[in-house]
């Protein structure tokens, strides 16, 4: 919009407020104050109006430029409605694949889950195959060992025995031999875990460590281990079987014989030899069992 003839018409007013104020020599009173407030009032207002009228046209211009733009969206609806449609087909196809790969895995979820039960079962079943077949032969290992260990302390016995026949017998030499024989067989047995104890003699009974074949402790008035019958067993640490003694009156006891007291018949002696190997040629060529 043009805005000089309003630039114009501002100034002829605002120049006659102020001819009347220099005309009057000061500011007017009563009338003529009106005519100068008023002038000036018009002056402001059509200082204003081209801007006012500036802004309703540009108002309208973006309005009508906004029609113009709003028309031209309307042409493009189609191609979006299109493209709507386009975008509706793929989310549908996108879905349909999304379940059916929901099903695959959910069959797949399955098939594994009954594999799995099926492994479970397999497992429990070789479990308890295995834990029947390990109790079997533990069992078979506790009865050989309780076989072994039986058979042990009577070879155990006999050589025993056989020592304390030749103590008896009272030949050194026989003894001797038999002794070397002894410790050898102890020596074996104590690689294996398996010792022997005997009693003491002259030790008042006591039945935690002791124990009678035929005679009864109760016609004793003191019993007191007189000899050992039979020796004790321990095997690796535990105790098997106790010594087997024979029981004499304390005021009766008898000491036994030098050649049974002395230290070479003592199976457990320091000084005797470990195996039979150390005996001399002369000494093996010998009958065990001859007189001296």
């Amino acid at each position: 919009m043009n805005k000089i003839p309003f630039i114009l018409g501002d100034l002829i007013l605002l120049a006659f407020a102020s001819w009347i104020i220099v005309d009057h020599g000061g500011l007017p009173d009563g009338n003529r104050l009106i005519l100068v407030v008023v002038c000036i009032l018009c002056g402001v207002i059509f200082s204003v109006l081209p801007f006012l009228f500036d802004h309703r046209a540009d108002l309208k211009r973006e309005e009508w430029d906004g029609m113009a733009s709003l028309g031209e969206q309307m042409q493009h609806l189609p191609g979006l409605e299109q493209q709507i449609h386009q975008a509706t087909g793929r989310w549908q196809g996108i879905q349909e694949e999304c379940q059916k790969a929901v099903s695959e895995a959910t069959k797949v979820t399955q098939s594994l889950r009954e594999e799995s039960v099926r492994i479970l079962e397999v497992m429990q079943s070789i479990d308890v195959a295995e834990k029947d077949h390990m109790r079997v032969e533990l069992e078979k290992l506790k009865r050989g060992e309780g076989d072994w260990l039986q058979a042990s302390v009577r070879v155990l016995d006999h050589v025993f025995a056989l020592h304390r026949a030749a103590r008896q017998s009272g030949q050194p030499k026989l003894i001797e031999q038999i002794t070397h024989f002894q410790h050898a067989v102890l020596d074996v047995m104590r690689r294996v875990g398996l010792g022997l104890h005997e009693a003491e003699p002259k030790a008042p009974y006591d039945e935690a460590k002791h124990q009678v074949l035929e005679q009864k402790v109760d016609d004793f008035k003191e019993p007191m281990v007189a000899g050992t019958l039979a020796p004790g067993v321990s095997y690796q640490g535990r105790g098997v079987r106790l010594p087997l003694v024979r029981l004499v009156e304390a005021s009766e006891y008898v000491p036994p014989s030098s050649a049974e007291s002395s230290p070479s018949a003592t199976p457990g002696s320091e000084n005797a030899p470990e195996t039979s190997a150390e005996m001399s040629e002369d000494d093996s060529g010998e009958d065990l069992f001859g007189a001296s």
